[in-house]
C-alpha cells in the first residue's frame, strides 16, 4: 500500500474519533505517531521534536481546504482560537438532490433567512437581519445602503463553559460574546 497524502491522514484519524474536537496540534502528534516511517525522513531534518511538531501544525492549518473536500463531514471551527476540526457523521453534504440552476434566480432578500439558518445550524451563531429601511437617512438618497452590514450574529462564548469560569470571566473585563457581521 502507498503512502497516504497528509490531508488522506488527518481525514482517517478524524474518522477514527467521531465527535471528537482537535486542535492542529494534537492531530499533528498522532499522525506523527501513527505513522512514523512517513514522516522519519522529515523529522530528522529538525533540531528537535518541538520545531517539528509545529511544522507539521502549520502543514495542518495549509491543508485545512484538502481535508474539508475530501470529507464533507469534517467540521471545523476557526474562532475562537485555537482552530478545531472534527468529524461528524451525521453531517452529510451529499444528499443525492440535483438542482436546476437556470429555473430559480434567488435575489439577496430571499438568501437572508438560509444565511441565518446556516449561521445558526453551522457555526452556532444566533443571526438577525438588520433593516437599513428603518435607519435614518441623513445622507441623501441612496445614502443608507452601506450604512449598516445586511446581517449581524451574535457568539456566545461561555456557552460551554463552566459555571465558576463563566462567573470568573464575569467578574473580570473579558469579553463573552463574539460579534459577526455579514454583506
Amino acid at each position: 500500500m502507498g503512502k497516504s497524502s497528509q490531508p488522506q491522514k488527518i481525514v482517517e484519524f478524524l474518522q477514527a474519533n467521531p465527535l471528537r474536537k482537535f486542535t492542529a496540534r494534537q492531530i499533528a502528534q498522532a499522525i506523527t505517531e501513527q505513522y512514523p516511517h512517513d514522516y522519519q525522513n522529515k523529522k530528522s531534518k529538525f533540531a528537535d521534536g518541538k520545531a517539528f511538531i509545529q511544522q507539521v501544525v502549520s502543514e495542518i492549518g495549509s491543508h485545512k481546504g484538502a481535508v474539508l473536500k475530501l470529507c464533507p463531514a469534517i467540521r471545523m471551527q476557526d474562532k475562537p482560537r485555537p482552530r478545531l476540526f472534527w468529524f461528524d457523521p451525521s453531517h452529510q453534504q451529499d444528499n443525492g438532490l440535483v438542482v436546476d440552476e437556470s429555473a430559480y434566480a434567488a435575489s439577496e432578500q430571499d438568501l437572508y433567512p438560509l444565511m441565518m439558518c446556516f449561521l445558526s445550524s453551522n457555526l452556532g451563531l444566533y443571526g438577525l437581519r438588520i433593516d437599513e429601511k428603518r435607519s435614518k437617512n441623513n445622507r441623501g438618497s441612496r445614502g443608507n445602503h452601506w450604512l449598516h452590514p445586511d446581517i449581524v450574529a451574535m457568539q456566545a462564548l461561555d456557552k460551554a463553559w463552566q459555571n465558576d469560569v463563566r462567573q470568573c470571566a464575569q467578574l473580570g473585563a473579558g469579553q463573552h460574546v463574539l460579534l459577526w457581521s455579514f454583506e
